[in-house]
């Protein structure tokens, strides 16, 4: 579970939620697992995105999502060092605008070589933007 804030935890599910609806507008399965739900577990872990091309596929991109509080050496050592092992294979990490860098060091300074940092942004009117989810293009 993230090191987050209290009060953040809406906003990281709104953006775990927004990362699923942009899935489905292109035609993809997506699971989400917001705040401690455990609606779809992929290799033994509830991470917080998971999307395939279809239902049976026995491949997905999985997407973990932060807020700014919770880009952080806690969540790094606790959670990220875990993905980078149980999925072998690229995983990604959603943080907010103005985090990628933050998040890019503590990925190194971890020795997490199989790790994509992808951006989001909540709008002004309340929709989420994301840069470099995979699976769409």
């Amino acid at each position: 579970m993230a090191t987050r804030q209290h009060a953040r935890q809406s906003e990281h599910d709104d953006a775990v939620r927004a990362a699923a609806a942009i899935y489905r507008e292109h035609g993809r399965m997506v699971w989400v697992n917001p705040d401690g739900e455990k609606n779809k577990v992929w290799n033994d872990r509830y991470i917080d995105v998971i999307a395939a091309e279809n239902a049976a596929d026995t491949s997905a991109w999985v997407t973990e999502v932060e807020t700014a509080d919770s880009v952080s050496e806690a969540e790094a050592s606790d959670q990220w060092d875990d993905y980078a092992v149980v999925y072998s294979q690229r995983w990604h990490l959603a943080v907010p605008v103005g985090s990628e860098d933050e998040a890019a060091r503590l990925l190194r300074a971890h020795g997490i070589t199989n790790c994509t940092v992808v951006r989001w942004q909540r709008n002004a009117n309340g929709t989420h933007t994301f840069w470099g989810l995979p699976g769409l293009s």
